[in-house]
């Protein structure tokens, strides 16, 4: 081949990069480096010489094309998700309670406990949980103010004491802190050695909190330690409910899921929130329920306090809008229509039904106010002096 065959070949060579190379020169001048790219890799001539433009693309614009990695970051497209489709949370009780981590707050005394017992029997057991079926598996609770003795007392009330293997106890655990000696270590290999497992509860969060590391900000801190709880349940497909308290601080006209002690960021943490509201002195209350995969939800709970039982009260009479005692006292007069009923007769049914411990006087003179609060509402009527009966315009 002579000298000027080889003259020719290379320039031949060299134009279509030169041209290439002078385009995209011109388009990064004219627009910038992120319009500029675009423009200059949509051209005819780019398109045609794909190969050379993407070299002359990575040596002129600064910005990476697409297809280049991202430091050590590796980016799902759009496509690859909506093709691979979704894996749904594992619900353990069904449309209450996904997989991850579940704060549980309430105020002291307002049957946090006697509520995640009864979760923890359920689940063990497969049975219904406030009338949600459960998807059965063994349970850890971890029963940091209990004690044999009182654990023994309490479970003891239950009708037909329940006895199962599925169920184990830890009076003991460290703190929630990182390390291979830390809580969540611990946990996490646990979990992972122990794949029937569906339910963890903590009871209660204080006394496994870290202290916060100097430097860190007590959003960050609390945000953290939430979120480190949230991914061990979900990778493990457990289920944590962290039983807390509401801050000392809150009042029952505040937000229920505001009164959860703590930061916004730790509460944003969890999977799902449980707020327990219970006035004092009531058998009633209700369960409010905020998750990531469930609807929002409110569960009117009745609490029998003889055999520390909860049970969830459906709404058979379209009460919605009256108060827990009012809806029993109706269903009450509900199953005895046409019949007129004293209020003792009434105090006396509330206490078979454990919506009141004991008919005293207090009780009497309370249930007293509600009837006269049902009788200007319309809901009963009083021919005679303390006898009262459904009004005809509730059959």
């Amino acid at each position: 081949m002579s000298n000027t065959d080889n003259m020719n070949q290379t320039s031949s060579c060299e134009t279509p990069y030169a041209t290439i190379y002078s385009l995209a020169e011109n388009l990064k001048s004219q627009h910038g480096e992120g319009i500029g790219r675009k423009k200059f890799l949509s051209s005819k001539l780019a398109k045609r010489n794909s190969e050379i433009a993407e070299e002359i693309s990575n040596k002129i614009f600064k910005t990476r094309s697409k297809k280049a990695k991202i430091g050590g970051l590796k980016p799902v497209s759009l496509n690859m998700i909506m093709n691979e489709g979704v894996n749904e949370l594992p619900e353990i009780v069904k449309g209450v309670l996904t997989c991850g981590a579940t704060v549980l707050s309430g105020d002291p005394k307002s049957g946090k406990t006697i509520l995640a017992t009864q979760l923890a029997f359920s689940v063990s057991t497969g049975t219904e949980f406030l009338g949600y079926p459960c998807k059965k598996g063994d349970v850890l609770f971890i029963s940091l103010e209990d004690n044999q003795t009182s654990l023994f007392k309490r479970i003891k009330k239950l009708p037909d004491a329940p006895q199962n293997d599925n169920i184990e106890f830890l009076f003991d655990f460290p703190l929630l802190s990182d390390g291979n000696g830390g809580g969540l270590k611990q946990l996490e290999d646990h979990l992972i050695d122990n794949p029937n497992i569906s339910l963890v509860i903590i009871d209660m969060f204080n006394l496994v909190r870290p202290e916060k590391k100097p430097g860190v900000t007590i959003n960050v801190f609390e945000h953290t330690i939430a979120k480190d709880l949230n991914q061990i349940g979900l990778s493990t497909e457990t289920a944590i409910v962290v039983i807390h308290h509401n801050n000392k601080t809150s009042t029952q006209k505040d937000v229920p899921f505001n009164r959860v002690a703590g930061t916004n960021s730790f509460r944003g943490g969890f999977s799902n929130v449980w707020s327990l509201v219970r006035h004092s002195f009531e058998n009633f209350g209700e369960l409010l329920i905020q998750g990531r995969e469930i609807d929002d939800q409110k569960l009117e709970l009745l609490f029998n306090n003889q055999n520390n039982l909860v049970f969830w009260q459906k709404d058979t009479l379209g009460l919605s809008n009256e108060c827990p005692l009012n809806r029993e006292i109706l269903s009450i007069f509900n199953e005895n229509k046409e019949t007129e009923l004293s209020i003792d007769e009434v105090l006396l049914r509330l206490e078979e039904k454990g919506c009141v411990e004991e008919a005293n006087s207090t009780e009497r003179n309370r249930v007293t106010t509600y009837l006269r609060r049902l009788i200007k509402k319309g809901k009963l009527t009083s021919e005679k002096r303390g006898l009262y009966m459904l009004s005809p315009l509730s059959f």
